[in-house]
């Protein structure tokens, strides 16, 4: 039953669907990353793009949230920047620096090739695109990228940024023909550059479809949402629609369709089915996972870990991503949001 409290932690499995699509992930890139054919079967039942399309539904619902709920433009930012960029900056340094390790340059010529620094200064910036590799590490992998799964992060920090200008957009236009014409437009966008893709076997148009616009209208689904959770007849659709949705998750469909089916089937496991409480308590694991594995997959490809034992490959991936990812909450992200709480919380007791 959607309840009207359901948005508190204890009342929703957000937590548990995120952990769900962050392990989806991995898995997905374990198969993606090592070829292995023992694993091809993880390509489609844990599919990388849809958990990827589904945080980004998640985000136009909790994001919008957030925004409602912050006093200022500038503690809303402060909240964001610091829940997704301290873990951030940690994985693009770590790999940078131990990069070295692995790498066919000796020490001496690694950290002195312009491209460690150019990967080091773009990806600051969320631009992993301009330099995704570091210098002589995972040359002979079939994929050289240190982090592929970080693209997504540079989309989630222009949904933060366009956040308060939908928002004001909202105060002047009815907000179902703003989120309407917005969800068009980036459908539109996505189909126009994948056809062109296609029609011309150029992977330039593919790579700009995946880009900010042709990504937007799966986080304006999750912002409708945040204007329709109230309607009666929008929590009874997603009643009865939410089990089918699931099911038909992973059936070919058009992109704006799948966008719809994918928010129905998120928000029918968050608020229609029953709590379930989070084994790991307060622990949010589901980041951590997100930007640790893809270097600890490519460390032991580069080791033929995978070509050896496929299955013990992912077993290894899994026990270490999930220590790697409990570091980072405990030690890095979890500090940064407490910080802030206690900041905020002192400022309204003066």
């Amino acid at each position: 039953m959607w309840k009207a409290n359901a948005r508190s932690a204890n009342k929703n499995n957000f937590n548990l669907i995120r952990i769900y699509l962050s392990v989806s992930v991995v898995l997905f890139h374990c198969y993606e990353l090592s070829r292995q054919p023992k694993l091809s079967w993880f390509n489609f039942y844990f599919n990388g793009e849809i958990a990827v399309q589904a945080f980004f539904v998640i985000s136009g619902y909790l994001i919008l949230q957030s925004y409602k709920r912050s006093k200022s433009l500038k503690e809303y930012f402060l909240k964001r920047l610091r829940r997704i960029y301290p873990a951030y900056l940690v994985i693009i340094l770590v790999c940078a620096l131990l990069g070295y390790m692995v790498s066919t340059f000796s020490i001496s010529s690694y950290f002195s090739t312009i491209s460690l620094y150019k990967y080091i200064l773009s990806n600051l910036f969320f631009l992993n695109f301009i330099e995704p590799g570091l210098p002589g590490v995972f040359k002979n992998n079939a994929l050289t990228n240190i982090n592929g799964s970080l693209w997504t992060l540079k989309i989630e920090v222009g949904y933060y940024l366009l956040v308060p200008l939908i928002v004001l957009l909202r105060k002047k236009i009815n907000p179902h023909l703003l989120y309407g014409v917005l969800f068009v437009f980036s459908a539109s966008y996505l189909l126009f550059f994948k056809q062109l893709a296609i029609s011309q076997n150029n992977s330039t148009w593919l790579f700009l479809s995946r880009q900010l616009p042709g990504q937007l209208f799966y986080f304006i689904a999750g912002a409708w949402v945040y204007e329709l959770e109230k309607k009666q007849w929008f929590i009874n659709m997603i009643k009865w629609c939410g089990l089918p949705a699931l099911v038909i998750l992973y059936f070919p469909l058009p992109a704006p369709v799948h966008a719809l089916i994918i928010s129905i089937g998120i928000f029918f496991a968050a608020f229609v089915l029953p709590a379930v409480k989070n084994p790991l308590g307060t622990t949010d694991i589901s980041y951590g996972l997100y930007i640790t594995h893809y270097p600890v997959i490519q460390v032991l490809v580069n080791y033929n870990v995978f070509y050896r034992s496929p299955f013990a490959g992912v077993i290894i991936t899994m026990t270490i991503t999930v220590l790697l990812s409990v570091c980072s909450w405990y030690f890095i992200e979890k500090p940064f949001i407490e910080k802030y709480k206690a900041k905020h919380l002192l400022k309204m007791q003066v």
